[in-house]
């Protein structure tokens, strides 16, 4: 018998063996099962980073984006601080056009999108103003200037019922553009200047207030102080401000703030989503979770569409081309 044919035979014996190992019946299970023991998790000083699954919808290469509002049903608005463009994208499919064409002189950074009169509100950066858009056309509706300082820089928005507020990085000033109670479109003759006092920072040569949220009554807000890394809550009668305690370790580098009921949602720089869960009079907050994922990159701001966060990819350390790449980050919330 050749050495071959024994090699073979070996083979087929031990196919057999592990085919008959695996077809053995489990051993019977005890008419009366004892119990597993339980085992207490020890409970961690600092909530851990979760590392969420997420998809991606692209944007237009060296579209420079900062801000993003969703519309109406799976419609986003994403505006370029780069050129001013307003690019609009279905955050299903993926298909989008350009919405706003890029402007000469105006760039646009944080946005907020009205479903009660299909407006959307944007921020103009340096021009020290802000844009209203027809948000079915892209017709502009209204230019309101709110600063004349050089310095000046209009970068996010908060839509509460009756009135949009505007954050000013470079001043220590929040804008208040009021809407009118039935027909809720803005009168921007009533805008004022609601100057920040009390706890809030003023760092001359920083990036100051960034992030904004308002109460649905618009008599709060939060506003997020990015050098500091800190989260101030605001008076918007006085512009009396008190840091928000905040029970948990965040980095510094705060951008974009979105609030859904009394979870608010702190993107920071430092490719990371805070979650965090603010008691009812929003005088503290417990950071619960931190969302991190590997599509995230310089992220500046977000927004809730159904139960994901879509995360605008800044990029800021990125070779600016017109061949970078910049995307939304879909991640669960």
């Amino acid at each position: 018998m050749s050495s071959r044919f024994v090699y073979r035979v070996l083979i087929v014996v031990s196919l057999l063996s592990l085919l008959l190992a695996g077809c053995q019946a489990p051993p019977p299970q005890s008419a009366n099962p004892q119990p597993e023991a339980s085992v207490e998790t020890p409970k961690a000083a600092e909530p851990e980073a979760t590392e969420a699954m997420s998809t991606i919808v692209m944007l237009p290469n060296g579209f420079q984006p900062e801000g993003v509002t969703v519309g109406r049903g799976d419609t986003a608005f994403v505006g370029s601080v780069g050129s001013g463009a307003i690019y609009k994208i279905n955050l299903l499919t993926g298909e989008g056009s350009v919405f706003v064409a890029p402007q000469e002189t105006q760039r646009v950074a944080g946005l907020a999108y009205d479903r009660r009169t299909d407006l959307l509100y944007v921020a103009g950066a340096e021009s020290g103003n802000a844009l209203v858009y027809d948000g079915l056309t892209g017709q502009l509706t209204a230019n309101v200037q709110f600063a004349t300082d050089p310095k000046g820089f209009v970068n996010d928005v908060a839509l509460a019922n009756d009135v949009v507020y505007f954050t000013n990085s470079s001043l220590p000033h929040v804008y208040q553009l009021p809407l009118a109670p039935e027909s809720h479109l803005p009168d921007p003759s009533a805008s004022r200047t609601i100057s920040l006092t009390g706890d809030f920072e003023y760092l001359p040569e920083g990036l100051n207030g960034n992030g904004i949220v308002a109460s649905d009554d618009g008599t709060k807000l939060i506003v997020a102080h990015t050098d500091l890394g800190k989260l101030y809550v605001v008076d918007a009668a006085t512009g009396e401000t008190t840091e928000l305690v905040l029970d948990g370790e965040v980095e510094i580098y705060h951008d974009g703030l979105v609030l859904a009921g009394d979870t608010l949602y702190v993107v920071n720089y430092n490719d990371k989503v805070y979650v965090v869960e603010l008691d009812p009079e929003w005088t503290s907050g417990k950071l619960v979770r931190t969302l991190t994922d590997p599509k995230l990159e310089a992220p500046s701001t977000a927004a809730i569409h159904g139960d994901a966060l879509y995360v605008v990819n800044a990029r800021w350390d990125a070779e600016q081309t017109p061949e970078t790449e910049f995307w939304l980050t879909q991640v669960r919330r």
